[in-house]
């Protein structure tokens, strides 16, 4: 009886814990269609990778508020694909897509995001898979 006692808490928790660790968010691909998604995940490294420069870093949807893409600039580094884009993180700072003036001091090269992997979540209609390279924009609420 106390074993299984332990058993139900065990599952409860982790129950709790994996749902309240989710992500959900709002994907408009290259098309226009908008779907809201919840149980939001990127595959298949559970990771975006962001190259600003010569740095690479990766980053995860719960560090994002939001990603905007731009197609229409496309860079090969390494044989991977990178779309630039804008990435506005949780805390506020923006990765940004365009670097600033010249003229400032503080120029920073324009952010490109790996767009070899896939946004996946849960809609009303069941499971949604969306290859990042035909979303135009993902904000994460």
């Amino acid at each position: 009886m106390k074993i299984r006692w332990i058993l139900r808490a065990t599952v409860l928790a982790g129950v709790t814990l994996f749902a309240g660790c989710r992500t959900h968010g709002t994907v408009l691909d290259l098309t226009g269609n908008q779907i809201r998604l919840s149980h939001l995940d990127v595959d298949p490294q559970g990771n975006l990778t962001i190259r600003q420069g010569a740095t690479v870093r990766t980053v995860s949807l719960d560090e994002i508020s939001s990603i905007e893409l731009y197609p229409d600039d496309i860079e090969n580094a390494g044989g991977r694909l990178f779309y630039r884009a804008e990435v506005v993180l949780a805390n506020g700072d923006i990765v940004p897509a365009k670097a600033r003036d010249r003229r400032d001091k503080q120029t920073e090269p324009k952010a490109y995001v790996h767009i070899d992997s896939e946004i996946v979540g849960q809609s009303n209609k069941g499971v949604v898979r969306i290859a990042l390279r035909n979303v135009q924009k993902l904000v994460i609420e």
